[in-house]
């Protein structure tokens, strides 16, 4: 028998073609990277790949929303805002819109109560927020209003500028600053017990339109100094880069993209004198990534989502029922899902940036138990497939 040697650079070639051979099998994740807001004319969005302005729905407009006031529902593409209100002349209500149709999925009037800087919370379903008669809830299912801790009111708190932390269930905002007579201060609520988990003041500085980062522990915003930081940890702010103010900037007009650690917020508009702008900026380095203006537009209340979706060669998604719970998972996870022609299908899960982390086969009886053991915490892209074909495909955080 004859023996083969293969040389170093030999080993190297059939590497490299066997690596590459894999990364044709795995599939890509195409993102979606789009900003939802309401403007003067349409309910609308604004493509960050590709800089493209998108009218969704003329029929719902800026006129009686409150500037700043939504938040958004990431698991299910609900762009979520507050209408109307004190003085407005309009009742009090929450709006959740479905982002791919555009239309209405709920409107709870809640005019005798209002719920001002709005949060939504995957967990319980339910949007928080600041209201004359306390820190209060609103349960989107059953559309029940409840207030939490009416000890701490909308009084004294900056309209628009809250933020919240998905994974420990906590509602935050700014609270004073310049011309308020309170010192400026970022407070931290746990939403369960409505109580305060933290309250630093940073009067010498303030930081407007803020945002949380899960990954930091931080709080992202502007202030007259410059791009800055709050340590929720060590209650340390800091300065990034000093040559982004917030002169300019439209309070409570920000939202932030976790997956990649970017702070985006909207600059200018109508009467500002400042073409109406959306800027990217990346929040290690503090500089922009992106700046696009969209003076003819302009899109108020802003907010981010990343609609992650697998590109599978040529595979058809035919996305009939398909349950994953709970979600986000901690410990363990069910699946369900419709198998009438008792096929046998196959689980296959993907991390965020497309590799297969995991396979169950010969699944047959329509549900499946299993442990997150083997996943570390993060976002997943569940997907069934049987005879080719994939039949449903869902995002899922371990944490």
């Amino acid at each position: 028998m004859k023996t083969i040697n293969l040389t170093l650079i030999d080993k190297n070639y059939i590497k490299v073609n066997l690596i590459f051979a894999l990364l044709l099998l795995i599939p890509t994740i195409s993102n979606s990277q789009n900003i939802y807001g309401l403007s003067p004319n349409e309910f609308a969005s604004l493509n960050l790949t590709n800089s493209t302005y998108n009218i969704i729905n003329p029929a719902i407009r800026l006129p009686g929303a409150t500037q700043g006031n939504s938040t958004f529902n990431s698991q299910n593409g609900r762009y979520i805002y507050r209408k109307g209100g004190p003085g407005a002349g309009i009742s009090d209500t929450i709006c959740v819109i479905d982002v791919q149709t555009g239309n209405f999925i709920s409107k709870d009037t809640i005019s005798q109560n209002n719920l001002g800087s709005p949060e939504y919370y995957q967990t319980t379903n339910k949007v928080y927020g600041l209201s004359p008669n306390g820190f209060a809830s609103l349960d989107l299912l059953t559309s029940t209003y409840n207030v939490i801790n009416p000890a701490i009111t909308l009084f004294g708190a900056s309209q628009g500028n809250s933020t919240f932390d998905e994974q420990n269930g906590r509602y935050i905002y700014r609270k004073g600053g310049p011309g308020g007579g309170i010192p400026d201060t970022i407070c931290v609520i746990d939403v369960q017990t409505g109580n305060f988990i933290s309250k630093d003041t940073i009067s010498q500085n303030n930081l407007a339109s803020p945002e949380y980062y899960q990954t930091t522990n931080k709080i992202y915003g502007l202030s007259p100094n410059g791009f800055a930081s709050l340590d929720l940890t060590t209650s340390t702010y800091n300065v990034i880069n000093p040559t982004i103010k917030l002169p300019g900037a439209t309070q409570g007009n920000s939202t932030f993209n976790h997956q990649q650690g970017q702070y985006i917020y909207r600059k200018g508009g109508p009467g500002v004198g400042i073409p109406d702008t959306i800027c990217v900026i990346d929040v290690q380095t503090g500089n922009y990534i992106s700046k696009d203006t969209i003076s003819h537009n302009n899109l108020g209340s802003i907010e981010f989502y990343q609609n992650a979706t697998g590109i599978f060669n040529n595979k058809k998604s035919l996305d009939i029922y398909f349950k994953i719970y709970p979600n986000p998972i901690i410990d363990f996870l069910t699946i369900n899902f419709r198998n009438e022609e008792n096929k046998k299908y196959t689980l296959a899960i993907y991390n965020s940036i497309g590799q297969l982390v995991q396979k169950i086969e010969n699944i047959s009886n329509g549900q499946l138990s299993m442990d997150r053991s083997n996943l570390t915490n993060g976002l997943y892209f569940f997907q069934l497939e049987t005879d080719h074909k994939i039949i449903g495909s869902r995002r899922v955080i371990v944490e």
